[in-house]
């Protein structure tokens, strides 16, 4: 019986070595590798958090083939400041073997993996992310915003969560072109329309809805919730209260 513990207990490591060797192994190893997947041996460590963050901020760029140097630049500020308690040489050294190995990796399995043990804020944090990552140039192309959304909900997140990540961007972004030029202003609607997914509706929401979104948000958001978070948690959590108000002063005006 002990000899037979043993067995499953070797076994059970160099199988977890395996499945692990494309990240910390040696560069210099040249040799094909299999098919990545994340299973239920990927425990839940800030490390597996950081790589599936990886593999779908790679697969993003993919859809934008634009300035990819200031692309990868951003993607690792925004991985340095989510990932915070590890070094930036360890989060650099695992995106660089990352990237030499991407085409060698089940995504699908990643969003499983994402959805089963990643906790709602990590969730949200991921989308934001990768937000910040297609917005990089000032502008989206239709495939980024088919995978930011299809991303969200592979992840286990509402389509209104993703509108309102999406539609803050780009109240962001249209703030930025109104400074530079007054020709940039949004419509009346449109901007109505992106005050409205900002509070997670859509349609025409009654004056009832929009404040209990509100209020919903506003106390999820807070400031003080945030205490304890990551520098990088807090300025996303800023950035959404203050746009939670904004667009709810905005739509109890325009009622």
């Amino acid at each position: 019986m002990n000899l037979l513990v043993i067995v499953i207990l070797v076994g059970y490591i160099l199988f977890i070595y395996k499945q692990h060797a494309n990240f910390d192994g040696n560069d210099e190893d040249k040799s094909p590798q299999a098919l990545v997947k994340f299973g239920f041996l990927t425990f839940y460590t800030q490390k597996n958090i950081l790589r599936a963050y990886v593999y779908l901020g790679l697969e993003l760029m993919r859809k934008d083939r634009g300035d990819l140097r200031n692309q990868q630049q951003l993607f690792l500020a925004l991985l340095s400041r989510r990932f915070a308690s590890l070094d930036r040489h360890e989060i650099t050294k695992i995106y660089l073997k990352i990237m030499r190995h991407f085409g060698k990796v089940d995504l699908e399995s990643v969003y499983a993996w994402l959805k089963k043990h990643s906790k709602p804020g990590e969730k949200e944090n991921l989308l934001n992310l990768l937000s910040d990552l297609a917005y990089h140039n000032d502008k989206v192309t239709t495939s980024e915003f088919k995978f930011i959304y299809a991303s969200a909900e592979k992840v286990g997140l509402s389509l209104e969560l993703a509108r309102s990540i999406i539609a803050l961007k780009q109240e962001r972004l249209n703030a930025k072109f109104r400074s530079a030029s007054a020709a940039k202003e949004s419509s009346s609607e449109t901007k109505r329309k992106q005050k409205i997914h900002i509070l997670g509706l859509s349609g025409k929401p009654t004056f009832e809805a929009i404040k209990k979104a509100y209020r919903d948000l506003a106390k999820k958001y807070h400031p003080d919730r945030f205490h304890n978070s990551s520098n990088y948690d807090k300025e996303q959590a800023h950035e959404r209260f203050i746009a939670i108000k904004n667009a709810y002063d905005y739509l109890m005006r325009d009622l």
